[in-house]
């Protein structure tokens, strides 16, 4: 969900109730749409969520016309993947997706078998939902076309790499190429990036960074690339029959906030064999989104009850190689 300020909110109040709602349920929605919008005025670090000052949450999410939006409160539960208790608990919780769960289980079965997670933050989830609201909150929910749908939010932090780019004589001639990255959404034509600044490569960066002039030809010259971002997964789900409480999942969506780009080199400068090694840090706030996170995920969902729908993952290409975020 693209980042929305305080006053987009307040502007852009949606009335995505039930077609049939009278004007006095109308005149009730916006006047509580109102209220939200001035009680979750915090933004978090998490895309589309927002927080009040005693740390109530409340998620910003798109209606059937992608420029307006709607506060929908929900609960947060967090996961710490590396823990058994932790990820166990989570069965018992009520409301929450069982597709949602699953995802959880299946990463925590592979961060507790390689336990390879190099950041504080990256072995812990947060499932946003409506649904874990305290019960004598009242729920909100969505609706399309008159039927309530739901939405719940997967959240957390990741790395991918370090993977190599290069290793021995080819390093000048592969990242004298690499003069941007490319991102593929899954749709429409990849976008290509600049972020060394426009015209240059890695190469010239590297030899910036390094202060070095050329690189000697070595089997052992090498360069390796490491993306840190993070993470939104977007279930979206419809009720089956009003009022039932069965939900099902229809579509799943998926966005990616690229923190920071990591390059590390080390190779020979000359003959001598005089070593040159080091880290290129390069920050980044780019979020990309795939096909239906923003707008289309309520339509998709209503009409893929039967066989949900999964948009394809978001990915990033350096040079030769291809990280996959979502």
């Amino acid at each position: 969900m693209k980042k929305i300020s305080f006053l987009l909110i307040i502007s852009v109040l949606i009335t995505t109730i039930p077609n049939t709602a009278s004007a006095a349920e109308l005149l009730q929605y916006n006047a509580i749409q109102r209220s939200y919008a001035q009680q979750y005025c915090m933004k978090t670090d998490v895309e589309g969520i927002f927080q009040d000052a005693d740390g109530n949450y409340a998620m910003a999410v798109a209606g059937t016309n992608a420029k307006q939006h709607m506060l929908i409160p929900v609960g947060r539960h967090d996961v710490l993947l590396t823990s058994e208790t932790s990820v166990n608990s989570l069965q018992s919780i009520e409301g929450v997706g069982q597709e949602l769960k699953n995802d959880v289980i299946e990463m925590a079965q592979y961060a507790q078998t390689y336990k390879n997670y190099d950041c504080d933050d990256c072995s812990t989830v947060s499932i946003y939902s409506p649904d874990l609201l305290p019960m004598a909150q009242n729920v909100s929910y969505q609706y399309y076309d008159g039927h309530r749908m739901k939405i719940e939010l997967l959240t957390g932090d990741r790395h991918a790499g370090f993977t190599p780019l290069v290793k021995g004589n080819n390093f000048k001639g592969v990242l004298s190429n690499i003069i941007d990255v490319v991102i593929d959404r899954g749709v429409d034509i990849p976008e290509r990036v600049s972020i060394f600044g426009a015209g240059v490569s890695l190469l010239k960066e590297i030899l910036k960074h390094a202060s070095a002039n050329d690189v000697y030809p070595s089997s052992d010259n090498t360069a390796e690339a490491k993306i840190r971002y993070s993470y939104v997964r977007k279930y979206t789900y419809g009720e089956l029959m009003h009022l039932s409480g069965d939900w099902m999942v229809g579509c799943m969506s998926t966005s990616a906030t690229i923190n920071e780009y990591i390059f590390s080199y080390d190779f020979y400068t000359n003959s001598g064999k005089r070593e040159a090694a080091g880290e290129i840090f390069i920050f980044s706030n780019d979020t990309k989104y795939s096909e239906n996170f923003v707008s289309g995920h309520l339509k998709t969902a209503w009409l893929n009850l039967s066989h949900p729908w999964a948009d394809n993952g978001i990915s990033i290409n350096i040079g030769p190689k291809t990280f996959k975020l979502t």
